[in-house]
């Protein structure tokens, strides 16, 4: 009899690789086992996101904001007091690539004006608004050289030529989260993947025992 118990026991018991290959069932909730893939993403996941958070800290931290140049204010002022259809504020960038001080402007004939020995044609399209201090600023910016003033106007254009910024913030992320990946890969040895496997294990357990 008693070597027949054996045998019955012996036959009923679970084999090793069972215990290991089975899931783990919390409170009907099943955990998969943690390969090394799932831990290598968790991981660069983990990077990435303190990577974002330090970069934005430092942004907030050394971002200074930028104020109106006082000898620009008194011109600023009386822009906001000028009709639209008497003077315009303009900047005005020389041919040695300065940016000079703003001046106002009066306008010709509804759609000319004159800077020193310039002439410089208006499109109401072209006029940009700076918002400073809850006041909101009409300018023009010309080049001293092209009677045309810088605007978007020219959009089409440059998507057409391949320079549009447009998909710029796409690609920036993907390069953040790719040189991530890789500065993770080369710095975490096995030991510390094995490590980190173990503690998010750990983690995840604690969590459903007490769900």
């Amino acid at each position: 009899m008693e070597s027949i118990r054996k045998e019955q026991t012996a036959g009923n018991a679970p084999g090793i690789k069972k215990i290991v290959r089975a899931p783990i069932i919390t409170n009907q909730r099943v955990i998969a086992p943690l390969k090394k893939e799932n831990i290598i993403t968790k991981i660069d996941n983990l990077t990435k996101m303190l990577t974002e958070k330090q970069a934005i800290e430092v942004t907030k931290r050394e971002k200074k904001d930028w104020k109106i140049p006082f000898k620009w204010r008194k011109t600023f002022n009386k822009s906001i007091k000028s009709s639209s259809t008497e003077k315009v504020l303009c900047f005005f960038i020389n041919n040695k690539g300065e940016l000079e001080s703003p001046v106002l402007l009066p306008i010709i004939n509804g759609n000319i004006i004159v800077y020193k020995y310039t002439i410089h044609k208006i499109d109401p399209t072209d006029i940009l608004t700076l918002t400073y201090k809850k006041k909101f600023y009409k300018l023009l910016i010309y080049r001293l050289m092209d009677r045309k003033a810088i605007s978007i106007r020219d959009y089409k254009q440059v998507k057409a030529d391949g320079d549009s910024t447009e998909n710029d913030e796409v690609l920036i992320k993907a390069m953040l989260t790719a040189k991530a990946s890789q500065i993770s890969k080369q710095q975490i040895g096995k030991g510390a993947l094995v490590i980190g496997g173990l503690a998010i294990a750990g983690v995840i357990i604690w969590i459903f025992s007490r769900s």
